[in-house]
């Protein structure tokens, strides 16, 4: 009886982790510099949620990278990046690159689905907020004209805040 207790209660914990992330460093050769990402895998509408730290001998440059599978219509737009931190006013970010790439579950005709990515630069303002944030909250905008919204996990977040404070 507790060996199969303890099987259920493995199994519901292990199935409510729902998302895995990491933070990696790495030497940049080309700029003799050092990258930092913090890797977000996530089990929801948005698979992969990336923070980049760019770091050269004279500054630091920042990157969000958000990604997805998802019909066409669903894509990422290339507009802006919406970013509110904490009750601060609402920065608006260009997004830089976007990648439409067509997924293998298109049928031909009947449904087109992408991976859809974006990458956006986050200004040093706002790096500044969200090194001291208690929440950082996206809205990402979609080819169709809806949003959706994306709230940082507060272990996300604090391991974004040791990413900004991670030195070369």
């Amino acid at each position: 009886m507790r060996k199969t207790a303890f099987l259920v209660f493995a199994f519901f914990v292990f199935s409510m982790t729902t998302a895995f992330a990491e933070i990696k460093k790495f030497p940049d050769k080309f700029t003799n510099g050092v990258i930092v990402r913090s890797e977000y895998l996530a089990d929801k509408d948005i698979k992969v949620i990336d923070f980049f730290k760019y770091i050269d001998q004279n500054s630091a440059d920042y990157k969000v990278y958000f990604s997805k599978e998802s019909l066409k219509d669903y894509a990422f737009e290339k507009s802006i990046v919406e970013i509110k931190v904490d009750n601060n006013q609402v920065h608006k970010i260009n997004v830089s690159e976007i990648t439409n790439i067509p997924s293998s579950k298109s049928f031909p005709g009947i449904a087109e689905f992408v991976y859809t990515s974006i990458n956006a630069i986050v200004p040093n303002d706002v790096i500044g907020e969200i090194k001291t944030a208690k929440r950082v909250a996206f809205c990402l905008h979609f080819t169709n004209g809806i949003t959706t919204v994306f709230v940082v996990p507060d272990p996300l977040l604090t391991e974004w805040q040791q990413v900004i404070n991670t030195e070369k």
